[in-house]
This record gives structure tokens, C-alpha cells and sequence, in this order.
């Protein structure tokens, strides 16, 4: 059985559109021999800080920096019923293709389902953003071998773990510094309400001041 993951239940609807002959099974569509199946987004995450270890449940600046490695995965609890149905997929597969969107993050996403239960067999990426069943028909006789897209996958993974160490042992910090309480401080977030909030004080801070425009008239 030849296995499509792809990331959103969408984009598995035109894959096996694209097959043809799809015959939907609930959590996945059957094909002939081939089956379609999806995540919801990730269907993975990186364990929570307590899950390393008991004592961290209790934010004490001693404890910081939070030793996490190594990163562990677990499945979402939100998406555990999709997630028993591809694991059940994956088992039978003879081989895997990945049909992530054609990004880091797409790539991460499936990668780091085949990661978990240490798939081993051949793996194709279907790798188009050209969504339409015509475009994915023929996307589908120019498949790649996954291992080529795998850096890109890693470099997702590498800014997660940043987000996540950054996220946990910021926030902690500048909580616990703050008489305990909670600053939450995240790689994208921060710096962004940083710029806000940078702009509104520039707003409420001005001061009406007379200026010349000067102009020449130069030939």
C-alpha cells in the first residue's frame, strides 16, 4: 500500500481527487491501492518542560536555565483520533509519500511523524504548490525522494526548539524577577509588541513643532 500524508484534510481531498477513484473511509480516502490521509496542522509536540522533569512544574528561578534535551515529541491531545488513524496507516504502508506543504514547516510536519514511529521504508515528496487537481496530477509523475527535503525540515525543527527555549526560560525569568507575575516572552511576540508599543508611546510623546520644506529649482 502506497501511503499519502499530507498536512490539512483539504489538500488530502484533491490528492485523491487527483488518484481517483476515492473512496472515503472517514479519516482517510482509499484509492485503489493507494490511501490518502492528513494531519490537522502538527499532530506532534514538543513535551512540556515538566514532563523532563517533575521540578519544573514549579517556576524557580534556580532551576533556570531548564535542561530539556533531549527534545521529545508527544501527540497532541486535540488531534489524538487523526493521529491513531495514521499511525494505524503508516503500519501497513509499503511505502510513504509526503505531502506537506512546500515549506519548512510542512516538511517539518510530516518528517516528524515518520520520525516517530522510525518509518524505514521508501519515502517520495510530493512537493507542489499548485493545488488544483490538475496541478497535483501532474506533481504526482514528478515526485522527489524525501531525503533530499529533509535540511529543510531540520531548519523548522531548530526554530521550534528556540522558540521553545527561549518561551520557557524567558518567561520564567522575568516572572520570577517580577515578584511572581507572569511576563510571557516569546521569540515572535516579544519584539513584536516591542515595536507597538515603541510606536504608540512615539504617538502619545509628540510634540507639534513648526518645519520648512525647502525646495530649488536647479537646471
Amino acid at each position: 500500500m502506497r501511503l499519502f500524508i499530507a498536512e490539512k484534510k483539504g489538500l488530502g481531498e484533491v490528492i485523491a481527487l487527483a488518484l481517483g477513484n476515492g473512496v472515503n473511509r472517514g479519516g482517510y480516502i482509499e484509492c485503489g491501492t493507494d490511501v490518502v490521509t492528513w494531519g490537522s496542522g502538527h499532530l506532534l509536540e514538543l513535551v512540556k518542560p515538566e514532563s523532563h522533569n517533575p521540578a519544573y512544574e514549579k517556576w524557580n528561578e534556580a532551576d533556570l536555565p531548564l535542561k530539556l534535551r533531549p527534545h521529545r515529541y508527544q501527540p497532541i491531545e486535540r488531534t489524538a483520533g487523526q493521529f491513531k488513524t495514521v499511525a494505524a496507516l503508516i503500519e501497513k504502508a509499503s511505502e510513504i509519500v509526503h505531502a506537506g506543504d512546500p515549506d519548512a514547516e510542512g516538511q517539518l510536519l510530516i518528517d516528524e511523524i515518520l520520525r516517530w514511529f522510525d518509518y524505514k521504508k521508501p519515502v517520495k515528496r510530493l512537493n507542489t504548490g499548485d493545488t488544483t487537481r490538475g496541478g497535483l496530477v501532474k506533481a504526482l509523475s514528478h515526485m522527489t525522494d524525501n531525503n533530499d527535503s529533509l535540511n529543510e525540515g531540520w531548519s523548522a525543527y531548530a526554530r521550534s526548539v528556540a522558540d521553545l527555549m527561549i518561551g520557557v526560560n524567558m518567561s520564567r525569568f522575568f516572572t520570577c524577577s517580577n515578584s511572581g507575575v507572569l511576563l510571557a516572552v516569546g521569540r515572535v511576540q516579544t519584539p513584536t509588541l516591542g515595536l507597538v508599543v515603541k510606536r504608540d508611546m512615539q504617538i502619545e510623546g509628540h510634540i507639534k513643532t513648526v518645519y520648512y520644506d525647502i525646495f530649488a529649482d536647479v537646471n
